[in-house]
């Protein structure tokens, strides 16, 4: 089997890297003009604030994936390299997946990689990957989640070479 090389499609960071700092910007701002002034309005300064740390980690976490150059997934006779899904465990041997499917989480389609030990890959996520992950791994029964947009390939036709390699 020649191995499937799956690039990774950076224009939803591209997206991003543009959007978050103009919102840095403008909440920046607002924060700046009312901070000082003693008005009722404290809990929009907070929840401002938490929202201005969340864009500032989407511009960090989008530059680094389009400076990424590994592909978003790499299928070959040894297995699936992940490096796209949240978990991003590498190689999975064939031995260890046991199928896959398209199914809807999270309000979109999503491809879901099931493999036999979902466990041990949370256990080795840090903290707030784990938690997410196994969110995950208690809605859908797999920490293994892509979301079709952040990769150039079809989701169905790699549904179907994964269920047809794997079932270790």
């Amino acid at each position: 089997m020649k191995a499937i090389i799956v690039p990774r499609n950076n224009s939803v960071y591209q997206t991003l890297i543009i959007l978050c700092p103009i919102a840095l910007f403008f909440g920046t701002r607002f924060l700046y003009q009312n901070y000082y002034t003693a008005s009722p309005r404290w809990w929009l300064i907070i929840l401002l604030g938490l929202l201005l740390a969340g864009a500032a980690y989407l511009l960090v976490n989008s530059i680094q994936q389009v400076r990424n150059s590994r592909p978003a997934m790499r299928i070959s006779r040894e297995g699936v390299e992940d490096y796209i899904s949240l978990a991003k465990p590498g190689l999975i041997p064939w031995k260890n997946i046991t199928g896959s499917k398209i199914e809807k989480y999270t309000g979109s389609d999503q491809l879901l990689i099931y493999v036999k030990e979902p466990k041990s890959l949370v256990q080795s996520l840090n903290f707030v990957q784990s938690k997410m992950a196994q969110q995950m791994l208690e809605d859908v029964q797999t920490p293994i989640v892509i979301n079709p947009k952040l990769i150039r390939y079809d989701a169905k036709k790699l549904m179907e070479i994964i269920n047809r390699k794997g079932r270790g």
